[in-house]
């Protein structure tokens, strides 16, 4: 991590490198990029050293370093992903709610998300409800998944077919969220920003 005139290490590198993957820029590119669109001075080499100890990488890719001599990585916070219109392969797409009425699910979270078929599952915080996605190829594994659910649990159940998704805002919440971060560490600013960047503007502006 960045090191802040305060010692305290800093989040902007990270909240960069992020916003910069999530829109596809090349590493070489990543420099001019995070001047022109976050409105910071950051070299790709600082990004990179900044997230490397919280990223996590294939178990298939070789470790770098020498033996002996590799660091043990913390807790992964950013992993590589794959952003996947799945309504594109046909693919059937259901938001199910398993209503926890304020009651905590216990080990139901984690059964859940073990079905073939869940693409994500989170629990909320006040009513508990766990709020899953789950795919399918067709109308019998739909039948299947929601049959092992309701055998899982007697809680309340929705199921409710997904019309559209995108994830598109991601990239624009990042880039705004890494502009904030860099607002709030004061971290350097490019020197060759225009008078209307939003990260000369207020902390509270848009992307």
């Amino acid at each position: 991590m960045v090191s802040g005139s305060d010692g305290k290490k800093q989040k902007t590198p990270q909240y960069a490198q992020i916003a910069a993957k999530l829109r596809g820029v090349p590493t070489r590119r990543h420099k001019a990029w995070f001047a022109a669109e976050l409105g910071i001075e950051l070299s790709p080499q600082q990004a990179e050293r900044a997230s490397s100890p919280i990223r996590q990488v294939s178990e298939l890719m070789a470790p770098r370093g020498r033996p002996g001599k590799r660091r043990i990585k913390a807790a992964w916070v950013i992993r590589d992903w794959l952003d996947v219109r799945e309504e594109r392969f046909g693919l059937l797409k259901v938001l199910v709610t398993v209503k926890g009425e304020g009651r905590s699910p216990g080990m139901l979270m984690s059964e859940i998300a073990a079905l073939p078929g869940i693409r994500t599952i989170a629990e909320t915080s006040t009513s508990r409800d766990l709020v899953a996605t789950a795919l399918f190829r067709d109308t019998l594994e739909e039948q299947r998944l929601r049959a092992r659910i309701e055998e899982l649990t007697e809680r309340q159940v929705v199921w409710d077919h997904v019309r559209a998704e995108t994830s598109e805002p991601a990239r624009r919440t990042w880039a705004h969220l890494a502009r904030m971060q860099a607002n709030e560490e004061e971290f350097p600013l490019s020197p060759d920003l225009p008078p209307n960047h939003p990260s000369l503007s207020s902390p509270v502006a848009g992307d």
